[in-house]
This record gives C-alpha cells, structure tokens and sequence, in this order.
C-alpha cells in the first residue's frame, strides 16, 4: 500500500508541476500606477494612457513618463492608435477627434458635424467614421466638411444599442455593442457579425481581437472565426489588460504588471 500511496504522489506532484508550467505568464515588472480610462501602445516599449481627468501621458514600458496632453476640455478621452507614429483621442461630450505624433503634440483636432453612438474613428484616407444616433454609419471628410458616404445600420442596430467601439483595422471596419461584434468593408458593406459579450472597448493583435470578462482572457480570430480563452494572472485584481507581441500588461487599480508570455 505504501508504494501505492508513494506512486499517487508521485503522480499528482508531478501532475501539479505540468500545470504550474503551462501557465502562460511570467511576472517580469511591477510598477505604481493609477488605472488608466484608456491604455494604448502604437509603438513596442511605448504606451499612452488617458486620465480621469483627460490628460493623456506617454511611458515607457517601466512606466517613467515620456510627454503629457493636456486639453483644454476635461474629460477622458478614448484612445485608439492610428498609422505608425499617430494616436487619436475622441473626446464624446465635445465630440472632437483629435491627431496627436508620437511626441504628444497636437496635429489635428475634428469636429463632428453631429452627435455620435460611441467612438468616431480616422480611416486610411484620413477622412471619419461616426455612427449617428439616427443609425447611420457615415464617413465624413472634414476637409469638404461633408460626408463622403452614409449606409443604414438599422438592420442591424437599434437605438437601445450602447456602441463600445467603432474601428478600422486591418482594411474592415468593426463595430462592437454589449452582445456583437459587427464587421464591415471599407465601402460601408456588412460583412457579417460574431457573438460577444464585453461591456467595454475590445482591443486588437495581430488577427484577433481579445477581452478581459471576469478571470479570462478571450480571444477570437478575425479571419477563421476561431475562439481561445487564458486564465489572468491570478491574485492582482487586474481590470484592464494590453497584450504585445512578447508581453501581457495588466492594470489594478494601483499596479502595472507586466507578464512575459510563455509559449
């Protein structure tokens, strides 16, 4: 019996070590730091966040700050990068889009020409997607200061819908409520829409798109329509996450954890 109770074990601590090795994420850094509204990166080792009160302020990945935005309108902007070395802040109560480089510095600042469902976002040609709360998807030039193209969604929108997200990315343009994810061409032609369930802006990498709900990370595949799902770091109280190509940042309330990602 002593082999056998020696054997069982034997099995489970080895069982438990598979297991602590399969996890995902190595801590690599902590560092002090309030929750940010909204947590960009257009750049490796570069991040952006926007404050409760407006302010956007570049870091490096150590979390030492780099440059500050600070507009005159104070309210919490959504952040999205743009091209390279562009970031784009819509701030929804002025209903401005603002262009910022990558040192912070003011390029552009648009005014929508009228009131928004969620995000207004830049398009490749510079021109602006927005979303009226009439339920029309509308790109707006604003150097003609007129819209360029306007398509109904209310087949595939109501007015009770709450509009999380509205971004272009890799030549579609998505647009993300409480339960779908909806999908687009560039021309304002319905692709075809995914299930989803996130009250707050999905993010994108690489061919997925993820989310942060309770204790997992979810992902689904832009082009194949496949789903994955990893477990958070567990013990920090993470509420907003950003993923880069090598690492998993996580942001408490009062931490930035940075996560090597083990494959």
């Amino acid at each position: 019996m002593s082999y056998v109770l020696f054997g069982i074990n034997l099995w489970l601590l080895c069982f438990n070590y598979s297991i602590l090795q399969a996890q995902p994420w190595e801590l690599k850094d902590s560092t002090a730091f309030t929750l940010p509204e909204s947590i960009v990166s257009n750049t490796p080792g570069i991040f952006y966040a926007a404050t409760a009160k407006g302010d956007i302020i570049q870091y490096t990945s150590q979390g030492d700050t780099l440059h500050t935005y600070q507009p005159s309108h104070r309210e919490p902007p959504v952040l999205l990068p743009w091209q390279t070395l562009r970031l784009q802040a819509y701030f929804p109560f002025q209903q401005l889009l603002t262009v910022l480089d990558q040192n912070l510095n003011e390029v552009s600042t648009i005014e929508l020409p009228e009131a928004t469902m969620g995000n207004a976002t830049l398009s490749a040609d510079q021109q602006v997607w927005y979303i009226s709360t009439d339920l029309v998807l509308n790109k707006y030039d604003p150097q003609l200061t007129e819209n360029t193209l306007s398509t109904s969604l209310q087949w595939y929108l109501s007015t009770n819908d709450q509009v999380h997200l509205l971004r272009e990315y890799q030549n579609r343009l998505y647009v993300q409520t409480d339960e779908v994810l909806l999908v687009f061409d560039l021309f304002g032609n319905f692709l075809y829409r995914r299930p989803l369930s996130a009250n707050w802006p999905i993010q994108f990498f690489a061919n997925e798109t993820y989310f942060l709900s309770g204790e997992n990370i979810h992902f689904i595949h832009l082009y194949s329509a496949a789903t994955r799902k990893l477990t958070v770091p567990t013990g920090k109280n993470i509420r907003k996450i950003l993923m880069e190509k090598e690492y998993l940042h996580g942001y408490s309330e009062r931490f930035w954890y940075t996560y090597l990602i083990i494959d």
